[in-house]
Order: structure tokens, then sequence, then C-alpha cells
């Protein structure tokens, strides 16, 4: 019998989970038959062993071979915060959105790293939705965690609403002092601010 790609599976899966026999097994897996399965196992491995950018490289390939999965999506956008990398989490983040509209978990993570990035907007949409959500998942009985949740989540959409800006200019002192200036009579005195 010919050793197929379930047959290193199996190899992988039955070794430690940190161990580089476990890696080897899976890349020979890949190499018989590419399978979105065996790249997240890879990256499993991979990230148990420390190795966070090759484990972001098998997760990536895993999602050029399923564009749709939203929860790989998901894992990728952590991969590249833990990394921090703030604009390709975001676009992962919206990716696994697309096809879970109503997770809190997302529109709450896309809300604070929106608002870390400095899109404003962007930010102040996706707390209108956490608000939406929060509000229409609450009954009426609330305990104090969640008024707290609440009264911070309209907090913060009011505050990203907020745009200050103030611009001031003022000169003093245009004209010869009438104070005595032993050092120098008759100078001028001029500041800017």
């Amino acid at each position: 019998d010919a050793v197929n790609d379930r047959y290193w599976w199996l190899v992988a899966r039955a070794e430690p989970e940190t161990s580089s026999v476990a890696v080897d097994a899976l890349r020979k897996a890949i190499a018989i038959r590419p399978d979105a399965a065996y790249y997240v196992a890879l990256a499993d491995v991979q990230e148990r062993r420390g190795e966070d950018e090759a484990a972001l490289r098998a997760l990536l390939q895993a999602q050029a071979m399923t564009p749709q999965d939203a929860v790989l999506a998901r894992r990728i956008g952590y991969a590249h915060l833990q990394r921090g990398a703030v604009g390709p989490a975001i676009e992962q983040f919206e990716r696994a959105r697309a096809s879970m509209p109503g997770d809190d978990t997302l529109i709450r993570q896309l809300m604070y790293l929106n608002q870390a990035r400095g899109d404003r907007m962007a930010a102040r949409h996706y707390a209108a939705l956490a608000i939406d959500r929060f509000d229409a998942e609450q009954s009426d009985a609330q305990d104090i965690a969640q008024s707290q949740q609440r009264f911070a989540l309209r907090r913060l959409h009011e505050d990203l609403g907020r745009r200050w800006s103030v611009d001031a200019d003022l000169i003093l002192g245009d004209t010869t002092s009438s104070a005595a200036n032993p050092i120098a009579p008759g100078v001028s005195y001029r500041s800017y601010f």
C-alpha cells in the first residue's frame, strides 16, 4: 500500500502537540494533497511551538482554499492582532463579520480597533451597532454590570461623535512699556502665543 496524506495526518495527530515530527508529517500530508484542514492543523502545532509567523502563513494558505470560512478569518484577525498589525486584523474581522453579522464580539472588536487606528467614523458606526445589539438582547431587568456596559457603549459613541478644535492667537506687549526698564530703557516687549 502507498502511504497517503491521511496516513501523515494520523502520524501528526499521534505526536505530542509541539513535536517537530508532527510538523514534518503535516508538511508531507500537504505535499501529497493540499487541504485547508491540514494547514490549520499545521498552524496549531506551529503556534504551540512559538512559530507565530509560520503559523500565520499556514492560516493564510488555508484561507486561500476556503475564503468563505468566517471562523478562520476571525482567527487570522487575532493572529494579526498579536503581531500588532491593526489594519490586516480589521480586514479579517470585517471579512468574518460579513458571514457572521450578529457576532457581538466581532462588532466590539471592530469598534475598538477602528478607534485605536484613529478612524472615528468607522468606530462610531460599530459603536452604534454594538448599542443596538446590546439593547435588542437585554431584558428590562438589568444588573449593575449590564447597566455599566450600556453606559460605556453610549458614552464611547458620544465621544466618537465629538470633535474639538481650538485655535487661539494672542499678541501681548506690542507697545513700549511705561514701566522703568533699568537694563534697556525704551525697549518694546512682544510675545506671541
